[in-house]
């Protein structure tokens, strides 16, 4: 089932973060974010797509009749009404690994339509960054991907997963599932790279990651940085930190690049600045 769940005082006027968890990721794995964004003053709404939502939403074999089935674009729905009703100076959209991805996907997709709910608007309006963490993953072709992910899943959340797939291979034939499911990643891919969305980004990403590959992600940070700018994408590199740990291994430098983010968004009208987070000042790790 999809959770969402916001901290008991989002009763004062600050700024809101949006936490979006990975697959197989629980309330609980978020606390250390949440602390984060809570010392510097922010109010602490955590989401967690289910992993059948997020097996769908990396596929186009769902079923779009099941209108009583969770999906993506519902969880998107309900987090946008939820994330309006805040008392909110601004929002920031924080996603780990494809299964918060996803959710950024469909949000975006909301808020590009051009009659809007009340609350849409109001997201619309306050959205000012997306921090990309261990995400997007490309996973066009790698069939090994969804494997590998699924053994950091609780063995109740593997096997929820595998018998989604199983009935809908049953149902569909495993050769048009694999079909469907290849060009659902290449849409999903060609999207993000030339998203065109009216707001700031932050990868932080990892050459040793063995679920995000390195090459295909730095790719695509380079193609948005060259055709959107280097004052509106920024990324972080570290060397050998695991996917969606890099704040356990290095948290010191962590928290300072989000940091350093979050106050480029304070400043955005700033035309000047590097696509590279500037970690001279902060113990570099590494530098491109």
């Amino acid at each position: 089932m999809n959770s969402i769940f916001v901290e008991r005082n989002a009763t004062e006027h600050k700024p809101v973060v949006i936490l979006a968890g990975w697959l197989g990721c629980k309330l609980k794995n978020l606390d250390r974010y949440a602390a984060l964004y809570s010392s510097l003053h922010f109010t602490v709404m955590k989401v967690i797509a289910s992993p059948p939502v997020i097996i769908m939403a990396s596929s186009n074999d769902i079923e779009k009749g099941q209108s009583d089935a969770e999906n993506m674009h519902q969880l998107a729905m309900a987090v946008i009404e939820k994330a309006g009703s805040l008392p909110s100076s601004h929002i920031t959209l924080h996603v780990f690994s494809n299964g918060g991805c996803f959710l950024w996907e469909s949000i975006r997709d909301i808020l590009s339509l051009e009659e809007l709910s009340a609350s849409a608007k109001t997201v619309k309006s306050r959205l000012r960054g997306v921090v990309f963490d261990s995400s997007p993953a490309y996973y066009a072709g790698n069939h090994e991907l969804l494997g590998n992910a699924l053994k950091y899943c609780l063995p109740s959340d593997r096997e929820k997963v595998l018998n989604y797939m199983q009935s809908i291979e049953t149902s569909l034939g495993r050769e048009k599932c694999a079909q469907l499911r290849l060009q659902r990643a290449l849409d999903y891919w060609e999207g993000l790279n030339n998203c065109s969305f009216p707001v700031q980004s932050f990868y932080i990403c990892s050459r040793d990651d063995k679920l995000t590959p390195f090459e295909k992600l730095y790719d695509l940070i380079q193609y948005r940085v060259s055709t959107r700018g280097a004052q509106s994408v920024k990324y972080y590199i570290f060397e050998d930190s695991a996917h969606c740990q890099h704040i356990i291994k290095y948290p010191m430098e962590y928290r300072e690049c989000i940091l350093s983010f979050l106050q480029q968004l304070e400043r955005k009208n700033d035309v000047t600045g590097s696509a590279v987070f500037d970690r001279n000042k902060h113990n570099p790790r590494s530098r491109l």
